[in-house]
């Protein structure tokens, strides 16, 4: 019988728009926290199932109706034409 086991909540807004990706064993979460223009930031955070800790990475603008793949060394957002790629730090 498969279980789910709770892990460490998500520090990040909980509305708002996202994008998931995982990179190298690692999960990837940017969220845009609503109405930007009334000071909502917008964060990228790493999740590593090893130690069951989730740190911001990343300051990234999450747009609207994006796309959002990856490889495994890259993540790549895809907006209308645009394509933005994403470097995980080295550790």
């Amino acid at each position: 019988m498969d279980t789910w086991m709770q892990m460490k909540d998500f520090p990040g807004y909980n509305n708002g728009f996202s994008i998931e990706f995982s990179i190298n064993g690692k999960g990837y979460v940017g969220r845009a926290q609503t109405y930007k223009d009334k000071g909502g930031k917008d964060f990228l955070y790493a999740y590593d199932p090893n130690y069951n800790e989730w740190s911001v990475v990343d300051g990234i603008h999450i747009y609207e109706n994006c796309t959002e793949t990856a490889t495994y060394t890259h993540g790549y957002m895809l907006l209308n034409k645009e394509l933005y790629e994403f470097t995980p730090p080295q550790e």
